[in-house]
């Protein structure tokens, strides 16, 4: 018999949806809210139903970093684009946001998901590119959505 079973990238599926009620609601209210563009609120949902095992967050800067020279995660799991949520320089000072601070993604003014900040990091569109993309032209999509990242 063929076990036709796949098994999730990483060999666990990371499932981050939470059912919300009232209270729910109610209980993240108070957060700080960031609206976040169709991209990001994909990557969202793409995180929280285990499309992107093994990923439970956004990258942090040593996954990035490995992505972008490597092609892996830093765990070693192969993976070749990066999965970030990029912020404003100004946005993330606007908001004073902290390591440890939960915030509150939003989108199309729903909520959407909450994030407990992990990690506040820049990073070098260019050298991005050229890494991930192996050209810096911004005629190349991956390349031109690259530098439309913002700074943080």
């Amino acid at each position: 018999m063929v076990d036709n079973s796949l098994s999730p990238h990483g060999g666990v599926l990371v499932e981050r949806v939470a059912p919300l009620s009232a209270s729910d609601l109610d209980s993240v209210a108070h957060l700080p809210r960031i609206a976040v563009r169709d991209q990001i609120a994909r990557e969202c949902v793409n995180i929280a139903y285990g499309f992107f095992s093994p990923l439970d967050g956004f990258m942090g800067s040593a996954d990035l970093d490995s992505v972008a020279r490597h092609m892996t995660l830093a765990s070693g799991y192969i993976w070749s684009i990066p999965v970030v949520l990029d912020l404003s320089d100004a946005e993330v000072a606007g908001l004073g946001l902290n390591i440890n601070d939960t915030v509150l993604l939003t989108y199309q003014g729903q909520p959407l998901a909450t994030l407990d900040v992990a990690e506040i990091f820049s990073y070098d569109k260019e050298f991005l590119a050229q890494q991930v993309y192996g050209t810096t032209d911004d005629s190349h999509p991956g390349v031109q959505r690259t530098y439309e990242y913002q700074d943080t």
